[in-house]
């Protein structure tokens, strides 16, 4: 929004001298119109804001992947490391095989955990945001 300027401000200031002046009509016909006026620009602080939101889940999506693929990567590295020396040790590929998959196992236990979390969490701004969009929308309804 532009800032008021002194041409502006006196602009407003004549309009109200001219309010006791207007007739009752005159009044509720500006009514109308700057409650429109104010209906377009929420309207557009709206899209401005879910216009940022898309591009920070764009940017959180991006960077989710990167790291599920991270996590692949160092997971299989580590996985090979000790299945190798667990083999070495044991002089058994069965049981290191075994073992390796027991760890692989609870890291996957703990990453979904972890996913789980912050689903919950995005969740939880997401219901907010619609409880204030649904509020908005009946505080417009209730103005008009």
């Amino acid at each position: 929004m532009h800032p008021m300027t002194r041409a502006d401000s006196r602009l407003e200031l004549m309009q109200r001298a001219e309010d006791s002046d207007a007739s009752v009509g005159e009044l509720v016909s500006r009514l109308a119109h700057e409650g429109k006026e104010l209906a377009v620009v929420e309207l557009e602080r709206l899209r401005a804001e879910m216009r940022e939101q898309t591009r920070r889940a764009a940017r959180a999506a991006a960077a989710g992947y990167l790291a599920i693929d991270l996590v692949a990567m160092v997971s299989l590295a580590l996985s090979v490391g000790v299945f190798l020396v667990l083999a070495d040790a044991w002089d058994s590929y069965a049981a290191a095989a075994f073992a390796t998959s027991g760890l692989l196992a609870v890291a996957a236990v703990v990453v979904g955990l972890v996913a789980r979390a912050m689903m919950r969490r995005m969740t939880q701004v997401v219901k907010r945001e619609v409880e204030d969009l649904q509020s908005d929308g009946r505080a417009l309804r209730g103005a008009s």
